[in-house]
């Protein structure tokens, strides 16, 4: 019986995973300046660059963010985690006229910066392709830099994991008291 309680105890005090995530479904193709919060993520980019959302709904690939001058949206983008994270994933998009390339992602980090490279594709546009990454030391955000291609690409699904917010102290007396007392009680039972 002790054994039950102590791990009810443990399974109650380690709480669930949590996650943010950002799906740009539904939003209209628009330029929104240097910075654009969406759900709790914050895309950043540089001038003259703007961040885009893009919507291409009669194509598979629906709506993405992307970073764009006009006619060139090969851009590095930052992506600012509502939370700070040890896992992350999105759908990366081949923006049209892409090209076989690869996608440097640069992760902020209480550990310092940590790289990636992605190189999914293998053909031309229209083309779609999932990344994750985990593992991570609570990271922050993540610059997103093209390499060697020629229209950028696309952003969608971003999610992270968070762990959830740990009870306070009283709480965690509280459910422990309750804890021994229902032992305490079975014993005598």
């Amino acid at each position: 019986m002790k054994l039950l309680t102590s791990a009810l105890c443990a399974l109650a005090l380690a709480g669930p995973v949590a996650a943010a995530s950002v799906d740009f479904e539904g939003l209209a193709t628009s330029l929104n300046g240097q910075s654009l919060v969406v759900d709790g993520f914050t895309f950043n980019t540089t001038a003259p660059a703007e961040v885009r959302i893009f919507n291409d709904t009669p194509n598979p690939r629906t709506t993405y963010v992307l970073s764009c001058v006009p006619g060139d949206c090969q851009n590095a983008l930052e992506v600012v985690f509502p939370n700070a994270t040890s896992q992350f994933s999105m759908n990366i998009v081949s923006d049209e006229g892409g090209s076989a390339s690869s996608l440097m992602l640069s992760f902020t980090t209480a550990a310092g910066i940590v790289t990636d490279t992605f190189t999914g594709f293998d053909s031309v546009s229209n083309t779609k392709d999932f990344y994750t990454i985990a593992g991570l030391d609570k990271a922050t955000s993540v610059w997103l830099t093209p390499v060697n291609e020629p229209s950028g690409f696309g952003y969608d699904d971003m999610r992270i994991d968070t762990a959830a917010v740990p009870l306070p102290m009283p709480a965690l007396l509280l459910l422990g008291g309750l804890g021994a007392l229902g032992a305490a009680k079975r014993r005598r039972g």
